[in-house]
């Protein structure tokens, strides 16, 4: 069942029965009738083919597992810190992953998020105020405050109901107020983990940073070089890869000092330049990747070869 079956208002009462609001309490909550709260309760019990208000609560945690979204192509060279992720988040509340733009904090996140076995919330701040923190949550969880509620200890209360693995996105203009919700929260709910993204460490002491580093770039067989033959394969083609085609490859993510984004590019451009060519212009300024919009799955052109076989 899609999302968009439930009404707003229905998304509201599910949060509201996922958190062991009894009928009486969701009206008060939500400042409707008992009766029209019954009503929603039967709507939803239809929609999400529930008997119980167990097979309702177990349905709400689907829906948020489902709405974790990655991208279809291989996630290439990422097992360890997948696992050292893994080990941060079990012993510690609170984790960030830093580095730079474009080092792949943001789907190292999510896929860890959809991998692993909590209930995964995910939220993205990149354009965030401080003051927007709590609110942009309260809609992640289907929250529906009256005026004059405290949003932040509904988000709170709310984020005890499930075990939460509540991933915030690109934190870094608004890392104090996220550092202030983490701590409220955690006092609420103290099985929740939290997994933020940010270039630099917010710096608060519950904090554990993790720090990601680009993707290996030396040998046939580095993780970066995989990626970038991964995603030139995209769309049905598949490269010869060749020694020369291998070393040219290899040549150009170490000039990418290994960035996944980077390299998406350079794939996106490899579509019109054979690697050789795509190497050079490297060696002598990035501008040809200002012209690259890479789109997984998308059919690409027969890149022409690069001097050995096709690239």
């Amino acid at each position: 069942m899609s999302d968009t079956s439930l009404t707003p208002r229905e998304r509201a009462v599910l949060a509201a029965v996922e958190r062991r609001l009894t009928n009486p309490e969701i009206a008060r909550e939500l400042f409707i009738s008992v009766r029209t709260v019954e009503s929603h309760i039967a709507a939803l019990r239809r929609k999400l083919d529930a008997e119980t208000r167990a097979d309702l609560i177990a349905a709400g945690a689907e829906r948020h597992e489902s709405s974790v979204r990655v991208p279809e192509n291989a996630f290439v060279g990422r097992a360890a810190d997948l696992r050292a992720l893994g080990d941060a988040v079990d012993a510690r509340h609170w984790v960030t992953v830093t580095g730079p733009g474009g080092v792949g904090k943001t789907r190292l996140a999510l896929e860890f998020a959809r991998a692993g076995e909590r209930i995964p919330v995910a939220v993205e701040l990149e354009h965030a105020e401080p003051g927007d923190v709590v609110a942009r949550i309260s809609r992640a969880l289907d929250l529906e405050s009256a005026p004059g509620t405290d949003a932040a200890a509904a988000v709170a209360m709310s984020l005890a109901a499930h075990p939460y693995l509540l991933v915030l996105d690109n934190i870094d203009r608004v890392g104090a107020a996220v550092g202030a919700l983490v701590a409220r929260a955690a006092t609420a709910a103290p099985d929740l983990r939290v997994l933020t993204t940010s270039r630099t460490p917010v710096g608060d002491p519950a904090e554990h940073v993790l720090a990601l580093s680009p993707l290996g770039t030396v040998g046939d067989d580095a993780p970066a070089v995989a990626m970038f033959f991964d995603r030139l394969s995209a769309g049905g083609f598949s490269p010869a890869r060749t020694a020369t085609d291998r070393a040219h490859a290899a040549h150009i993510c170490d000039r990418l000092d290994g960035l996944p984004l980077a390299i998406e590019l350079a794939a996106s451009v490899a579509r019109h330049l054979t690697l050789a060519e795509l190497a050079d212009r490297l060696d002598r300024d990035f501008a040809t990747l200002d012209r690259a919009t890479p789109r997984a799955g998308t059919a690409r052109s027969r890149p022409r070869s690069s001097g050995a076989g096709t690239s």
